[in-house]
């Protein structure tokens, strides 16, 4: 287990099993605040700096441009960045991700928030079904195709769901076009997930019985003790 975790490369610290909690302590106690609005205008300008150097990394090594990320969300992942690295404020940080390539892809998978469920806007995916699904088929004939974009799918609910949605209006439709369902995101474990289509029973709960039954099939997984 130990090292599959550290393959995943998501890991902050490798340490032994007697320097964990002395460590996780520290940087529960390393309290450091970076504001999100600075008093001083050589201050606030320091910081601007720090942060575009920030995003500078960010799209050398990735290519993923964070300039217009919520500020205040992006503050907070940093400061959690500089107390696991008992660093004193945002122009430190700077100049540390510069030298440490690791960092950035770090900092990366802490920006990228995979939240979602299935049917989990509940009105939203009603409109859906009932308005906005209905009046695209309708005009379309047997070889028209229609085409839809899903962005920022994360693990793939949302793009499930709508298909969840089409197949059951497709059993109305006497002339079917052809429907392709796009879904993309920046976030490559999440996207891995989505590929894989596997979701436990609790990632279900916003599903139907009758959803359940007609579009998942259920796999059982075995554990597989081994001992000495």
């Amino acid at each position: 287990m130990c090292r599959n975790a550290i393959m995943t490369e998501c890991v902050d610290e490798v340490l032994s099993a007697g320097d964990i909690p002395a460590r996780i302590q520290a940087i529960k106690e390393y309290r450091v605040k970076v504001p999100a609005q600075q008093d001083a205008a050589a201050d606030a300008g320091l910081q601007q700096r720090a942060l575009e150097h920030i995003f500078d990394e960010i799209v050398h090594h990735t290519g993923h441009d964070f300039t217009n990320y919520k500020k205040p969300t992006l503050l907070r992942r940093i400061e959690r960045r500089l107390a696991v690295h008992q660093l004193p404020d945002l122009s430190s940080y700077a100049s540390f991700i510069s030298g440490h390539s690791e960092e950035v892809s770090a900092l990366v998978n802490d920006l990228l928030i995979s939240v979602t469920s299935f049917f989990r806007d509940a009105k939203a995916f009603d409109t859906l079904e009932r308005e906005v699904l209905p009046m695209l088929l309708k005009p379309k004939k047997k070889e028209d195709l229609l085409r839809i974009w899903i962005p920022g799918c994360a693990t793939g609910e949302e793009a499930y769901t709508i298909a969840i949605l089409c197949a059951e209006k497709a059993a109305d439709i006497k002339e079917l076009p052809r429907i392709q369902i796009f879904a993309t995101d920046i976030d490559t474990q999440a996207i891995s997930v989505a590929r894989e289509g596997l979701y436990t029973a609790s990632e279900l709960v916003n599903v139907s019985p009758e959803r359940i039954r007609r579009f998942f099939t259920e796999r059982k997984i075995c554990s597989v003790s081994v001992g000495r």
